[in-house]
């Protein structure tokens, strides 16, 4: 036995307007989450080697109630700059998807981060 995948989620609720000046306090609240959660699995004797873990945003348009998901970009090396049009693109896409319409040059929020581990 012992086949199975186990998994873990971290999720914190925050209220950050999406800036390049957030990234940093974005991106070191998402490593905490992140190392929480890996923590938790290597008590369960999962070997770290095994981990993989996912960050995702809850991204919203400022003044809406709804949030979407969107990857947060896994480029280590990408500027914050580069790390918010990501985002934002993703946002984009998934709002087009799901409301066939976009507010393009709204301001973007980000509601909370769930890491998966």
């Amino acid at each position: 036995m012992g086949l199975a995948d186990q998994t873990v989620i971290r999720e914190q609720a925050v209220e950050v307007k999406l800036a390049a000046d957030a990234i940093s306090q974005i991106a070191a609240q998402m490593d905490a989450l992140a190392c929480a959660a890996e923590g938790e699995l290597t008590c369960q004797q999962v070997s770290i080697g095994a981990v993989t873990t996912d960050r995702r945003v809850h991204v919203r348009y400022e003044g809406s109630d709804a949030a979407l998901v969107v990857a947060y970009p896994k480029n280590g090396d990408a500027t914050p700059a580069l790390i918010v049009a990501q985002i934002e693109a993703g946002f984009e896409a998934a709002y087009r998807q799901r409301f066939a319409c976009s507010n393009a040059g709204q301001f973007h929020c980000i509601s909370s981060w769930p890491p998966v581990g």
